[in-house]
């Protein structure tokens, strides 16, 4: 799962997608080498974030009237400044937290899988991008004393100006199933040139307890971890505990290794709990489900306003599909083309 990385905000209300269109390539007419914009480095990850959350594709300015009226709530912002609704968000679930005991239950019972999305453009497109295509494979397996997970994330992006950009996210993990250790290596390209990548460890000194992060790339270096905060797998766990437990709102730090900035704040709602939903894979029949909006926060505390919001419907064993990501003048959207449910060899 990743995350997005670092960049700055306006002080207001911003259209997320302005730091997300793929308008421009960089050439140092010195050097000759390549950089993207940031906008392509935030486009990217927030895409391979996906498997981490969210389904309703909105924004914070809509969670009172979601919490009053759960699927049938309208999607229309309201007028209000979005700092003063999320600071009141963030009081209704200040202690809005899932019962460890919960998150480790449900953590011990993910589905190893391999999965393929198909990845499009949701509707049509107001801004700069005309075209979207590409998909994500995604595969969890069980490794016995943690889970390996492989995520694969190719797109191309069309924009107004005749520009197709080639993107590429290659992301794996290894992940302690206590939840306390985890391994990570990212390696993202742009039209063939390398433009990030990640790859270190981490650890916690306990369940929720604080911890330390290693860097081996982008440079050595290292950055805590604040007590609270989780791992990819837990951090899936938690919040289909939270929906499970009837928790409509949480905060849940996340630490995964896509960026350099170290643990980053998401912000959960989840809704319309559901013990079955028609589906066509066989292992997800008669189990429960949840549509989860995750928003995802950078590091900036001066900032409020998400860096990107990502949905889903999650089902309770961590199978994700209706994948929805919304950046304002586009949305995209990702639906399962292929599932193999794999051994657990332990």
């Amino acid at each position: 799962m990743a995350s997005m990385g670092g960049g700055s905000y306006p002080s207001r209300m911003a259209r997320i997608r302005d730091f997300l269109v793929p308008s421009r390539i960089h050439v140092d007419q010195g050097t000759g080498s390549i950089r993207e914009a940031p906008s392509i480095t935030r486009f990217s990850l927030a895409l391979a974030g996906l498997m981490l959350g969210g389904v309703s594709s909105v924004s914070l300015s809509v969670l009172p009237a979601l919490a009053a009226g759960g699927e049938h709530a309208t999607e229309k912002p309201a007028s209000h400044d979005i700092v003063q609704v999320a600071q009141s968000a963030s009081s209704m679930t200040s202690t809005a937290r899932p019962d460890q005991a919960q998150i480790l239950k449900i953590a011990s019972g993910m589905a190893a899988h391999r999965i393929h999305y198909d990845l499009t453009l949701d509707g049509t497109p107001t801004g700069d991008v005309i075209g979207a295509r590409g998909g994500m494979d995604y595969e969890v397996i069980d490794a016995c004393d943690g889970w390996a997970t492989r995520q694969r994330l190719e797109m191309t992006i069309s924009n107004r100006d005749g520009q197709d950009i080639q993107m590429v996210s290659d992301y794996t993990t290894w992940e302690s199933k206590d939840g306390t250790r985890m391994r990570f290596h990212m390696r993202q390209t742009t039209d063939t040139a390398v433009s990030q990548e990640t790859a270190g460890e981490a650890s916690m000194d306990g369940f929720g307890h604080s911890g330390t992060i290693r860097y081996d790339l982008p440079r050595p270096m290292t950055k805590p971890i604040q007590a609270g905060t989780f791992f990819p797998m837990m951090h899936t766990a938690a919040l289909l505990a939270a929906a499970e437990d009837g928790i409509k709102f949480s905060a849940l730090p996340l630490f995964d290794g896509t960026s350099a900035d170290g643990v980053q704040d998401t912000f959960v709602v989840a809704l319309d709990w559901k013990k079955s939903v028609p589906v066509k894979i066989d292992l997800l029949k008669d189990m429960p489900s949840a549509k989860v909006l995750v928003s995802f926060f950078d590091t900036d505390k001066a900032r409020i306003e998400p860096a990107y919001q990502a949905g889903m419907r999650y089902w309770l064993n961590g199978v994700a599909d209706d994948l929805t990501m919304n950046f304002g003048d586009f949305k995209l959207k990702g639906g399962i083309a292929s599932f193999k449910s794999l051994p657990h060899k332990c």
